[in-house]
């Protein structure tokens, strides 16, 4: 799909629109997740800019994991583009894993404070990692069941 994308800015000087996370976001309170490194990749590789774009009010609309859509009560759905990302200092950079990372945290960073305006809250510092939840979650539940074992009270 990358490079398809990267196909066709080539080409057609078209506008390919990315969702840097690669799915819905799974954090519990809607912010946005680790995303995957392709739209850095994209951008760096070929030049283009990327305009980050926020919205807010479509999970009300279609809430995850739903397949009927909720058109009542009417519903706003509010949608804000920002200023294209500045990468420059990633330009001429090998792309290396970190590079690559560095360069999404930068564009996820202007995604997500662009919610925060919308939503009227603060993003949080980090991003959300579904693998790294469900870590800490079996963390957790070992903890509780090595302190139920013992007779102890959970910490």
């Amino acid at each position: 799909m990358l490079r398809q994308a990267a196909q066709l800015v080539a080409k057609t000087n078209s506008c390919v629109i990315f969702y840097p996370e690669a799915s819905c976001t799974r954090d519990p309170d809607l912010w946005p997740m680790v995303a995957k490194t392709g739209v850095a990749r994209l951008a760096l590789e070929s030049g283009v800019p990327v305009v980050p774009i926020a919205h807010w009010g479509a999970q009300r609309i279609l809430p995850y994991g739903k397949w009927v859509p909720k058109f009542l009560p009417r519903t706003t759905v509010r949608l804000v583009a920002g200023p294209p990302v500045d990468l420059s200092e990633f330009e001429g950079q090998a792309m290396t894993n970190q590079v690559l990372r560095a360069g999404t945290d930068k564009i996820l960073t202007a995604i997500a404070s662009m919610l925060g305006g919308l939503r009227g809250e603060q993003p949080p510092a980090e991003f959300y990692h579904p693998a790294v939840a469900r870590r800490k979650l079996r963390q957790d539940l070992r903890a509780l069941q090595e302190a139920d074992d013992r007779g102890t009270p959970a910490p």
